[in-house]
């Protein structure tokens, strides 16, 4: 059976727009001019608690920029393929992903509550769109 020389090309095309996450490239880390504010350390009687944050690379996303946002702080703006852990007071947060560049604007909220001695890791898609705890 032959294969239409079209269906070849578009098999081909779209095989190259496959999406790459965190675990198929290692993520670099955020330069820090992007880190705006850090968070507090935790204090001295609290096991370190802190907040890791990888973006994915993929072909798709490159315009788009990801801020995240600590209690209504934007703390670090992340691009394609970077990541960053940043200290986190112990008690509840609300972490806000917001986008913005070439990209359709989206907000998204997370309610979260880091315990003494906790990582929260959470990856963001390679467009900057969805944010999803991967792990504690």
């Amino acid at each position: 059976m032959k294969i239409p020389c079209a269906f070849a090309v578009v098999t081909l095309a779209l095989s190259g727009c496959a999406h790459l996450d965190h675990r198929d490239l290692p993520a670099r880390q955020v330069v820090s001019s992007r880190v705006f504010v850090p968070l507090t350390a935790p204090s001295p009687t609290d096991a370190a608690t802190s907040l890791t944050l990888v973006r994915d690379s993929g072909l798709f996303g490159g315009g788009c920029s990801s801020q995240l946002y600590v209690d209504g702080r934007m703390v670090v703006q992340l691009e394609q393929g970077e990541q960053v852990s940043l200290p986190l007071d112990t008690g509840q947060h609300q972490l806000s992903l917001r986008t913005s560049g070439a990209c359709m604007p989206v907000t998204q909220d997370v309610q979260t509550s880091a315990s003494a001695g906790q990582t929260l890791a959470y990856r963001i898609s390679a467009l900057g769109t969805l944010m999803a705890l991967t792990g504690s």
